[in-house]
């Protein structure tokens, strides 16, 4: 960056005002000499200029430096913000900016505004903003102005939350009070005014939970008056809690997270105890699998070891409970986890041994999974698929009825793993693998690429490579080859296996024909082919990523944001331009195009995000320029003399983007 010199205040009689933007107000590294210059000004016109140049810079530079001026000439700015033809709540976030008392006016009146149309979104998000502010400036009206909120059936739950953060003094007895007098009729918000009071954790607020939960218990739901017996969190209840427990008219999930918030050595040995006997049915949520993820939470350790004691029990059922506890969703699975399931690989209860087999092969898959995968030694997982493998065989080899009996008493989770070893997909069968590429149904194709990278020897690739002559295949490939062992580009990987740049070339030219061929007639699944198409597409992909976009016929569908990351995805400079078409034809899509440019972006791309704030998801945004101006070191291309030749648009002053042409001034 250019260095000029220090900025005086008798160097700025001597710069014009293109001078001073270019030179100082547009690098962010001298935006703090700045402000500290302008305490020091007396002359209101020379501070109002040096103010008035950096909001045609950036407003939110213009707006921060505000906050540097006398108060008299904070409102001048203040009252000029408000008359800028701008969304609200970009206003709000430049009054915010300012921290001047004199925009506490605005900020009341657009709260007052939007709560005469309480239930429309972009009035709740002003609002939200608007109270945000106001806590900036002044936290005793901010604070004022969320115990009127909480009179608001449709805003109590966030004035709770705010007035919480903000005032949990102030928050106890005012939520204390609500609770007792009965008002908040709404189940839901009762239960988040419990949840609120116990977030703020003081000895206080816990007294005011325990004194309204007795009060008022007979008006309580079960739920509420459960919840609220963990958050205070008193042995006392621990048998009270238990008992209800066994109540099966009783809300169980929320008695076993009351019992994880008390705690404690008989909290723990309860519900160790209850994992060998609780319903274990096939909901996502049984008791059995909270009760598990519970006793990992309040001790990791310990509970391995508990169930490592249990799974050498005399009784199959017991031992057939810790198989199933060390594979719990949620539940951290490490190596030891593995390591106890296959020190009973020989249990002599064949019942036993199918539970221990399928948790063995979950791990397996756990282990390769590219989208949530799990630490385990390598070499613990080759010992693991030898180790199933004679019991694979044994099941395989049983007269059909008793084959059915056994699989039959499997859960849902344990025989969809079961289904998957009965697939043939393990390492000993790769012809049969092998075989599925050639299946009619591009899905199956799909699943034995997967299946044979989950594998885990590279030596296979060679081979999937050869024979996946479908686009879908080679897609696939790509995209698990990327995840699994961090390979390069499209490009580089194939040339890995063909040698030959000009083979390669061609080859993801025709896959990426076929694949848009595909798309454009409707052939196949859509999502996944757009998904593909972004992993060997190139610039001749972008017209049909386009029309998908556009179309009415996916307005409230997935697919136009998959296009949209695609684009993305695949990168070039026309891709990009393609992207910041979407702001203006498809605005619905900003917040993905703005989280886009947040992390990818150029100093002269931004012109079109400022243009954007005139639509929607304002924040968004703001953030993405944010993160551009940190990155390029400048507020604005307008005042800079680097070349961005692909986004450089004709030159426009900020205030005619944000205006519409329009002539108001500050």
């Amino acid at each position: 960056m250019d260095t000029y010199p220090a900025l005086t205040i008798s160097l700025l009689s001597q710069l014009t005002n293109r001078e001073l933007q270019s030179n100082y107000l547009n690098h962010l590294d001298r935006t703090a000499e700045v402000a500290s210059l302008l305490t020091h000004i007396t002359d209101p016109d020379l501070a109002l200029r040096i103010v008035n140049l950096a909001l045609e810079v950036d407003l939110n530079l213009g707006a921060s430096l505000t906050s540097s001026l006398a108060p008299e000439l904070q409102k001048i700015v203040v009252d000029g913000i408000e008359r800028l033809e701008i969304p609200t709540r970009l206003k709000i976030n430049l009054w915010r900016e300012t921290k001047s008392n004199a925009a506490l006016p605005y900020l009341q009146e657009i709260f007052i505004f939007n709560h005469q149309f309480p239930n429309t979104y972009e009035g709740h998000q002003e609002i939200d903003s608007a109270i945000a502010t106001i806590i900036h400036i002044d936290r005793d009206l901010a604070v004022y102005l969320l115990i009127e909120e909480l009179n608001h059936p449709q805003r109590y739950d966030r004035a709770a939350e705010m007035i919480v953060d903000l005032a949990p003094v102030e928050a106890i007895e005012v939520l204390g009070d609500l609770l007792r007098s009965g008002d908040l009729r709404n189940c839901n918000t009762e239960g988040n005014s419990i949840e609120a009071l116990a977030k703020i954790g003081t000895e206080a607020s816990i007294s005011e939970l325990r004194e309204v939960l007795y009060t008022c218990k007979h008006r309580w739901s079960d739920s509420e008056w459960i919840q609220g017996l963990g958050y205070i969190a008193d042995p006392v209840m621990v048998e009270h809690l238990i008992d209800l427990f066994y109540e099966t008219d009783r809300p169980r999930s929320e008695v076993i997270a009351a019992l994880e918030h008390i705690g404690g050595e008989k909290v723990f040995d309860w519900l160790h105890q209850s994992i060998y006997w609780v319903s274990a049915d096939d909901e996502f949520d049984s008791p059995f699998d909270k009760i598990v993820q519970a006793l990992f939470r309040l001790d990791g350790d310990r509970t391995l070891t508990a169930i490592e004691g249990a799974i050498h029990s005399y009784d199959p059922v017991v031992r057939r409970r810790a198989a199933m506890a060390l594979v719990v969703w949620d539940v951290p699975i490490v190596d030891r986890n593995l390591s106890i399931l296959l020190s009973v690989i020989d249990d002599p209860d064949l019942d036993v041994q199918i539970k221990i087999t399928c948790g063995i092969r979950e791990i397996i898959y756990l282990s390769t999974s590219i989208y949530n995968p799990i630490n385990i030694t390598p070499q613990l997982i080759d010992r693991a698929i030898l180790a199933i493998q004679p019991i694979i065989k044994y099941i395989n080899d049983l007269d059909p009825e008793n084959r059915d009996r056994v699989i039959g008493q499997l859960s849902e989770r344990e025989a969809y793993q079961w289904q998957i070893i009965e697939e043939n997909k393990e390492p000993d069968d790769l012809p049969t693998l092998l075989t599925l590429l050639d299946d009619p149904d591009v899905e199956i194709r799909v699943s034995a690429v997967v299946s044979l990278i989950e594998l885990g020897s590279v030596a296979v690739f060679p081979i999937v490579l050869k024979l996946a002559s479908n686009p879908e295949l080679v897609a696939t490939l790509i995209w698990e080859l990327k995840q699994c062992h961090q390979l390069g580009t499209s490009e580089e990987i194939l040339n890995e296996f063909y040698h030959d740049r000009e083979v390669t070339m061609k080859f993801l030219e025709t896959a990426e024909s076929s694949l848009i061929e595909a798309i454009a007639n409707n052939v196949g699944h859509l999502c996944p082919n757009i998904f593909r198409l972004s992993e060997i597409g190139s610039d001749r992909a972008i017209p049909t990523l386009q029309k998908i976009i556009k179309s009415d016929a996916f307005a409230y569908y997935d697919e136009p944001e998959d296009a949209t990351r695609s684009l993305a995805t695949i990168g070039t400079d026309a891709a990009k331009m393609a992207i910041l078409e979407i702001l203006t034809d498809c605005p619905n899509l900003g917040r993905s195009v703005f989280n886009i440019f947040s992390d990818d972006g150029r100093l002269g791309l931004m012109p079109q995000l400022w243009s954007a704030h005139r639509q929607t998801y304002v924040e968004c945004a703001l953030d993405a320029i944010s993160k551009i101006q940190e990155k390029e070191g400048l507020y604005n291309p307008d005042f800079s003399d680097r070349s961005h030749p692909l986004f450089e648009p004709p030159r426009r002053r900020l205030r005619d983007i944000l205006l519409g042409n329009t002539t108001s001034e500050i």
